[in-house]
């Protein structure tokens, strides 16, 4: 910003001398700040929140936005007070992995930014059974058998073992 003034003197003499001159004055914008800080973690397959706060000392609006660096995916939603969310869902595929978080707030001069690596930690899922049948019909005095399948949608897949409670099947003669 810029804006000019003239400044004038007069002294006391007779007939009384004025001089003028012009002077320009360039205000020095200060650059915003973000004064938050992201949370460094975030599970998977949750939504992940991080409420990002920017001052600016010369009182500028701000606009907050995602930042170039970004590699988690996130969006935000500006409050338009220096304020906003920050967010995204971490999928399955980036459990045990981190992204780059970027947030940057602008007064339209000049722009800050904020980058934080978020550490993505594993959700286990529990296994499905899939096709174990309801009723097991089989004759006395006979092995019966069945085949029990499951999946696990964990990445990476994680080892499955089967077992069976205590017998409770009786059979009278």
């Amino acid at each position: 910003e810029e804006c000019t003034v003239t400044v004038t003197v007069t002294d006391d003499g007779v007939p009384a001398a004025t001089a003028g001159e012009t002077l320009t004055i360039r205000c020095v914008n200060h650059a915003p700040t973000i004064t938050s800080t992201a949370t460094a973690t975030a599970e998977e397959d949750r939504a992940y929140a991080y409420a990002v706060t920017c001052s600016d000392g010369n009182g500028d609006s701000l606009t907050l936005a995602v930042g170039a660096a970004d590699t988690c995916g996130g969006t935000i939603t500006d409050g338009g007070d220096g304020t906003g969310t920050y967010r995204f869902t971490p999928g399955e595929s980036m459990g045990g992995t981190d992204c780059t978080g970027h947030v940057t707030g602008s007064d339209g001069e000049a722009t800050a930014g904020e980058t934080a690596t978020v550490v993505i930690t594993e959700t286990n899922r529990a296994p499905v059974l899939t096709n174990l049948p309801a009723v097991e019909t089989g004759f006395q005095g006979t092995t019966d058998s069945f085949t029990a399948t499951a999946s696990d949608d964990d990445i990476p897949f994680n080892t499955l073992t089967f077992s069976l409670s205590a017998n409770t099947c009786s059979f009278t003669p």
